[in-house]
């Protein structure tokens, strides 16, 4: 190695000491240098951490390097140096000096910028130092100083060759696919010699490929063949340079790999009729098409069976439309079948293979269609993906249909008729002829319930089939009515001759009632009356037995044939021997009272009909009744006794209901099971009192607050109520009022009673959603097992539910709106306000207020709720996962915390994040979404959506764009 080196001179001669001074250091930069044979090397020369007291007032250097690697081209020295009173810059020997005399610098600076050729490749780092190097100071003294090389290597410029892309992305099965492979020189220089590619598809290997040099950013596209013979994915793999014939600077880089999916396109062979309707006697055709064949795959046989119903339809001739050798062709006729095959054709496009021609035998429908067949390619693979699409031919005819059996309720023992309705949706009247009638039969659980024959039947004609039964038993039955059972009739279609219901044969609801009729010193009449008895199952005969207390029979005057006797404070009372239905009166009776307090009750009662059958289901009222036998339903205390004035005890269905009347006219319904015993107190008729009261208030729009305050329930067994929210739009002086609460069911058998006062306000509608359906309620409507409504006193709404629901109560009026006084030019001036009690009182604006009230506020978390929503409105809906937008809504909380803005945040204009708007900051945005108005208030944190919330109050409308605002110093300003 040559050294090419520079005599030092003195810059100071008289230095004759050094000065200490921390971290002065002459430096080469950057340290490290990576550079290709012709590449222009730039290096700074930077003195560093000169003491700003004594500073720098001259500098020596030289610079030393390997001159058969590098040439030094250029120096150029800083501004800093340029302003040097003595410097010199010797480029042939590297030498650098430098002095100044006044405005001596400090610091850090550059002394120049350096400029070397890279000459030759360096097979080991080559170094530019730094010798014989001063940096003095002012007196002028040498700094102690530490001196930084630069390292560089040079290497050669090569090639770099990759593969680009591999340019597919599906496979076709069973075809030849074209795989291109791009190949790209990345390198430095031209690769000027061959070199190989090679690809493998699942470590198969395909044949190499050269490619003839490749020059510096030149792409060249190679090309496969390749077809796949299985439906799966295929790894690919293409190498270039797998020899090293090209001398690359990376040769890690030569592979690529990609994984496809190889996918049989389906073809498909159609049937194609001349005509899907025929008469007998006629000839049809049917065309054998194969479709999406395409010039990649063509077809070159196919092998198959031609079905059809041979009773409907005879093939009389079948023929192959393309051109084939007489030795790879074959047509067997069979019965109802037709087996063929072809070979040595060549199909590359869409083609009718073969017609078959047909003859029309008898009515009826036949499906033709296509079974066992196999289709080829041209290189002797079966296309496996073959879609075939069968047809139905009809030769005309009648076709039966039943379309309907219609019945209604069916009652044990209880005449029914069951009416079955049939057409002829057919093409052909069905006579009057012997042949031609069919029967028509019910079935109930497989027992014929009758069959009656049908002697003629038009075409669009239908018929009204009646069928009498008397039901047996108490049970759900499957009905199913059949048609032409032995097929006298030819059919278009035979499958459509059958239809199915189920039907529930339940018990005849019949109540039998006691009560008084008149009372005169001590002698009592009453009366028992049946009601709900069937006109087509008439009662005949009854055994009743009732327990008497403090009473003495002295007559009993019954219908019939009677009887009875008396023993042991009960009378038994047989009667026969009469028909009677609807509601009637079976007896009188006539009692002596021994007592002030005194009972008769309907213990036990049979009711049966003509033929001796009883009736299962007979609900008992009793109406003679006293404390002690109320009792046994009821527990009652002394205040609440002697506030009652008659009650009555209904007896049998799921529930016992006790009817009571008060003195004060108010009246309490209750529904109570044999297994639980209901507390009545007089805390329950004291909130009675409480309610009525409160409904007298309710007379004008500002008193309707109380009829949230008033809602109470008079008596709860296992139920919860939750959720009570009360909602008034008043325009005018139209008042409406909708009162929502939920009542749950915790034990399983349970009722609540629920009182609202209501003043003088309408009930339009009572809705309940039991989870799987809505249904409304009907006024005294006890046999509903979901529940009723009555209105015991005025003014006061009472629910009674014994399923769980969500109910919805929805009222309205004509009552007074209260005026809102205001001055103006000394006058006084009254308007009409609209009332919104759920919403914030402070809103400034009167649209907002309706906006707010008008719309679902949907929250994502229970701090949102707390610390902005309720803010807003008292009603609120939290949810935890995303809804569909189905009305006007308001949504508060970012995407974080809210997931429908999560859902729907793509629709705003401005994005949501924890960095923007930014901290304490929010928006205001409105966007139409499913044709609703939406509104999100939110922000980057919980301050932010609170701004948004408070900032919403002080609008007089939503603007169209975004509104920006940050909660500041305890309120929401708007940024501007």
């Amino acid at each position: 190695m040559k050294w090419k080196l520079f005599a030092l001179s003195i810059l100071m001669i008289s230095l004759i000491g050094g000065c200490c001074a921390e971290n002065v250091s002459v430096e080469l930069t950057p340290s490290n240098v990576n550079a290709i044979v012709g590449d222009t090397i730039s290096l700074d020369l930077v003195v560093k951490n000169i003491p700003n007291d004594t500073k720098c007032s001259g500098f020596d250097t030289t610079l030393s390097y390997d001159s058969n690697l590098l040439n030094l081209t250029d120096i150029k020295l800083s501004d800093i140096s340029n302003n040097a009173n003595l410097k010199r810059a010797n480029l042939s020997t590297g030498f650098i000096s430098l002095s100044w005399s006044s405005d001596e610098p400090s610091g850090n600076i550059t002394i120049a910028s350096l400029s070397f050729k890279a000459l030759n490749e360096a097979t080991s780092p080559t170094t530019i130092s730094l010798t014989q190097t001063i940096v003095s100071d002012i007196e002028p003294k040498g700094y102690k100083i530490t001196l930084n090389n630069s390292n560089i290597i040079i290497t050669k410029p090569k090639a770099d060759l990759i593969i680009d892309n591999i340019q597919i992305d599906n496979l076709k099965s069973y075809q030849t696919n074209t795989i291109p492979i791009k190949i790209k020189n990345i390198g430095e220089i031209n690769a000027s010699d061959n070199f190989t590619v090679k690809l493998y598809i699942d470590s198969q290997e395909l044949s190499a490929k050269t490619i003839n040099g490749l020059n510096v950013g030149e792409t060249k596209t190679i090309e496969y063949n390749y077809i796949p013979l299985t439906n799966k994915n295929y790894t690919i793999v293409a190498v270039v340079d797998l020899n090293n014939e090209i001398d690359e600077s990376n040769e890690s880089n030569n592979q690529h790999t990609k994984t496809v999916e190889a996918i049989e396109q389906p073809i498909s062979l159609n049937l194609i009729p001349s005509t899907n309707l025929t008469k007998t006697g006629e000839t049809i055709t049917v065309d054998i098409k194969l479709s999406d064949i395409i010039n990649n795959r063509p077809a070159k046989g196919m092998d198959g069976i031609l079905t059809y119903d041979s009773k409907i339809l005879d093939c009389t001739n079948f023929t192959f439309l393309i051109n084939a050798s007489n030795d790879y062709t074959n047509i067997t006729y069979d019965n109802g079948k037709v087996v063929f095959s072809i070979m040595d054709g060549t199909i590359n496009t869409s083609t009718t293979i073969a017609k078959a021609t047909f003859k029309a035998l008898d009515v009826g429908n036949s499906e033709i269609k296509l079974e066992g067949v196999v289709v080829s390619d041209i290189n002797g693979y079966k296309f496996n993906s073959v879609v075939i699409n069968p047809k139905t031919v009809v030769v005309q005819g009648p076709n039966i249909k039943i379309t309907d059996i219609s019945m209604e309720s069916l009652y044990y023992k209880t005449p029914a008729t069951i009416n079955i309705s049939i057409t002829n949706n057919g093409h052909q009247d069905i006579t009057t002829n012997s042949t031609n009638s069919f029967d028509v039969e019910l079935f109930a659980d497989s027992t014929s319930l009758g069959t009656k024959t049908v002697d003629s039947l038009k075409v669009g004609e239908t018929k009204i089939i009646t069928i009498n039964w008397t039901p047996a038993n108490i049970k759900s039955y499957t009905f199913v009515a059949t048609a032409d059972s032995l097929n006298k009739v030819k059919e278009e279609n035979e499958s459509d001759n059958k239809y199915v219901v189920k039907g529930e044969v339940k018990k005849i609801p019949m109540f039998i009632e006691i009560e008084k009729t008149s009372e005169n010193n001590g002698v009592i009449n009453a009366t028992v009356k049946v009601s709900g008895a069937p006109k087509l199952r008439p009662c005949a005969g009854y055994d009743i037995t009732i327990s008497l207390k403090n009473l003495n029979v002295l007559n009993i005057n019954a219908i019939g044939i009677s009887n009875w006797t008396v023993n042991n404070n009960t009378v038994f009372i047989t009667g026969y021997n009469f028909t009677k239905y609807g509601n009637f009166e079976l007896m009188n009776l006539t009692f002596n009272s021994t007592n002030t307090t005194y009972s008769a009750i309907i213990e036990k009662i049979t009711l049966s009909d003509e033929n001796g059958y009883g009736f299962k289901k007979i609900n008992r009222i009793n109406n003679i009744i006293d404390l002690e036998y109320l009792g046994k339903f009821i527990v009652l205390d002394n205040t609440t006794k002697d506030a009652i004035a008659e009650s009555q005890v209904r007896i049998g269905g799921d529930f016992n209901l006790t009817n009571i009347s008060f003195k004060n006219g108010d009246k309490l319904l209750i529904p109570s099971t044999t297994t639980n015993t209901v507390n009545m107190t007089e805390n329950i008729t004291k909130k009675m009192d409480e309610i009525t009261e409160k409904a007298k208030t309710i007379k004008e729009a500002k008193d309707l607050e109380n009829i949230l305050s008033g809602i109470k329930p008079i008596l709860n067994e296992g139920f919860n109520v939750s959720n009570i929210t009360l909602n008034t739009t008043t325009k005018g002086n139209i008042v409406n009022t909708m009162v929502k609460f939920t009542a749950t069911n915790t034990t399983g058998k349970g009722f609540t009673i629920m009182r609202i006062p209501i003043g003088d306000m309408n009930i339009d509608k009572i809705t309940v959603n039991t989870g799987t359906e809505n249904i409304t309620l009907v006024k005294d409507d006890i046999a509903n097992k979901v529940g009723w409504y009555s209105i015991p006193v005025n003014g006061v709404l009472e629910i009674t539910l014994i399923k769980d629901p969500e109910v919805n109560i929805m009222l309205s009026a004509e009552l007074p709106v209260a005026p809102v006084s205001t001055s103006r030019s000394g006058s006084s001036h009254h308007t009409i306000t609209e009332t919104y009690p759920d919403i914030a009182k402070d809103i400034k604006s009167e649209k907002i207020k309706e906006i707010v009230h008008n719309a679902k506020l949907i929250i994502g978390s229970e701090i949102d709720n707390n610390l902005s929503a309720k803010c807003l409105k008292n009603t609120t809906e939290l949810i935890n996962k995303s809804l569909e937008i189905t009305e006007d809504t308001i949504l508060v909380g970012g995407p974080v915390a809210n997931p429908l803005a999560k859902k729907y945040l793509w629709t705003f204009k401005v994005k949501i994040t924890n960095d923007n708007p930014g901290a304490n900051k929010g928006v205001i945005q409105k966007q139409i979404i499913n044709g609703h108005t939406v509104i999100l208030l939110a922000g980057s944190d919980r301050y932010g959506t609170k701004a948004a919330v408070e900032y919403l109050k002080t609008l007089d409308d939503i603007p169209n764009e975004p509104i920006f605002v940050e909660w500041k110093d305890g309120k929401a300003v708007k940024i501007e």
